[in-house]
């Protein structure tokens, strides 16, 4: 379902009356759809406070992840089932999600429990290597901080096979024997081309503008304290 401008405008104002009606759902698909993230995130934390439910949970921890909002998807992921044989989606998010926050140890122990269930997931095995290669630091950091595995693999989630590429080859010039790297890496490009490419040339780097936090939101559970920082970018009375 694809709302209009107009039929947007009056579920927004549906929802400033009753934060918790179903509809929240509705605009928080329609504002990810959109590219509206930010806003989706407040859309949603909002709804679930008042009416949880396991789709909005998902939504909410997709959605809280790609916009680096690290703390909130842990939040919501807590409410999603997580055992790798039933969900490989969330096992595999868990532990890009404890790596991003640091916890290397709980991170490395959801990737194990991951690969004793999956034990033919490349991925994940070049996910070990590296909380395993540096406690204190990723070894498959490069330059560019948006290179990683757990961003690579955030675009092939969404079917961007080609960015995933790109990546995996920056990560792959800085860290050459690796080989579930090189493993991986092939079976991407496996069914895009049928010629090998070259792998030391990496493509150049990333330019990220430096994100400007603007406004804050109360936690999923009504905690009266501030929790997580939301709009990104945004000038002060320009935030949804």
């Amino acid at each position: 379902m694809t709302l209009s401008d107009p039929e947007l405008d009056l579920f927004r104002e549906l929802l400033e009356e009753d934060p918790g009606n179903e509809a929240y759902l509705t605009v928080g698909k329609e504002l990810v759809k959109r590219g509206d993230l930010a806003e989706a995130c407040q859309v949603l934390v909002n709804g679930l406070r008042l009416e949880p439910n396991e789709e909005g949970w998902a939504l909410l921890a997709n959605t809280a992840h790609e916009e680096h909002l690290f703390d909130l998807t842990q939040e919501a992921l807590q409410k999603l089932d997580k055992d790798p044989v039933t969900n490989q989606e969330y096992a595999r998010l868990e532990v890009q999600i404890l790596g991003e926050l640091g916890e290397l140890k709980e991170a490395l122990e959801a990737a194990e429990r991951f690969l004793a269930a999956h034990p033919d997931d490349d991925a994940m095995m070049a996910q070990i290597d590296d909380i395993k290669l540096s406690p204190q630091q990723s070894s498959l950091s490069t330059p560019d901080p948006f290179c990683s595995v757990e961003r690579a693999e955030l675009h092939v989630h969404h079917g961007q096979r080609e960015r995933a590429i790109r990546i995996y080859r920056r990560i792959l010039f800085h860290n050459p024997d690796n080989k579930g790297l090189v493993k991986r890496l092939w079976q991407l490009q496996a069914p895009v081309s049928n010629t090998e490419e070259e792998l030391a040339d990496p493509p150049p780097g990333l330019s990220m503008p430096q994100p400007t936090l603007r406004r804050v939101y109360e936690g999923v559970d009504g905690d009266e304290e501030p929790t997580e920082e939301v709009f990104l970018g945004n000038e002060a009375g320009n935030a949804p």
